[in-house]
């Protein structure tokens, strides 16, 4: 079966380019491209109660959309799908991981902090941490001219990681793309800088990096803030995709809009794409001896 790249999208301008982008990559990967049309959730005041919209509105709504998500799928660079939503995101993506889990969600970000935002923070982000799958965002100033990756820039803390299986999946697909990789590392204002070298091996131990024909190069900067800094980064490597490891720990902060993820997509130039890590085994503590007994 072909891999799927599922596109999340409210049917504005940033997100018709995220589509783009998400069918060249599509394209050049041999993936199958299903849009998911991200329905706005209805918003009941206790003291007003439900107001219900007539029958005649809401199929004419429903008409309108499905026009609209065929107009974008007729004009995306690849064949893409039209993929009914029926009920919630958080449903919607369950039934299409139990049929064939997809291998990448794509959401593009708007300037405001609007309905898309408002889905990514109670959505998409716990969906990425209940199914371990990869999630690219990808900015507004980041789509206005959508082209496959030639520059990535991996950005790592030095800590061992192992992917998901479902980063993994999706790194055997865009792997195969001729990009150049530059592994970057952002270090503290003040103190030692890190070692290079064993950045780049757990990126090797995790198999982030492609085989050993395709060049890669090092780059480190010292910032207080590492999303600055991140992003800095990905200026200064001209990156036309950044990559983020998500390890599990920080899953919880993945839902505020201050997490590392969101805060670099928010001012990063390029696409973020976030792989998730998998999880590691918790350290087995040996019981304490105290008076002879075992606590």
């Amino acid at each position: 079966m072909k891999p799927i790249f599922v596109v999340l999208t409210d049917l504005s301008p940033g997100a018709h380019r995220a589509a783009y982008y998400a069918a060249l990559l599509a394209g050049a990967t041999g993936a199958e491209l299903r849009l998911v049309y991200l329905e706005a959730e209805a918003v009941v005041e206790p003291e007003f109660g439900m107001l219900p919209l007539p029958a005649e509105y809401l199929d004419q709504q429903q008409h309108d959309v499905a026009a609209a998500l065929a107009e974008l799928a007729r004009t995306l660079p690849a064949p893409a799908r039209v993929q009914p939503a029926a009920g919630g995101l958080h449903d919607t993506l369950q039934a299409l991981i139990r049929r064939q889990p997809p291998h990448l969600l794509v959401l593009g970000l708007a300037p405001e902090h609007d309905l898309i935002d408002q889905l990514l923070y109670n959505y998409a982000l716990p969906v990425l941490r209940d199914t371990h799958l990869p999630l690219l965002l990808v900015p507004p100033d980041a789509a206005l001219d959508p082209s496959l990756p030639r520059q990535v820039a991996l950005a790592l803390d030095g800590e061992a990681f192992r992917l998901s299986p479902a980063a993994q999946r999706l790194l055997a697909l865009l792997q195969g793309l001729p990009a150049e990789y530059t592994v970057v590392h952002v270090a503290g204002p003040a103190g030692p800088g890190g070692n290079m070298r064993r950045v780049v091996e757990t990126a090797r131990q995790a198999g982030e990096l492609p085989g050993e024909a395709v060049g890669f190069s090092t780059y480190q900067l010292r910032n207080a803030s590492r999303s600055a800094g991140l992003v800095q980064a990905a200026a200064d490597t001209q990156a036309d995709l950044l990559v983020l490891v998500a390890r599990p720990r920080s899953f919880l902060a993945s839902l505020l809009p201050c997490h590392l993820a969101t805060a670099v997509a928010r001012s990063c130039p390029v696409p973020v794409l976030l792989l998730p890590a998998a999880a590691e085994p918790d350290p087995v503590t040996p019981p304490s001896a105290v008076d002879g007994l075992l606590y």
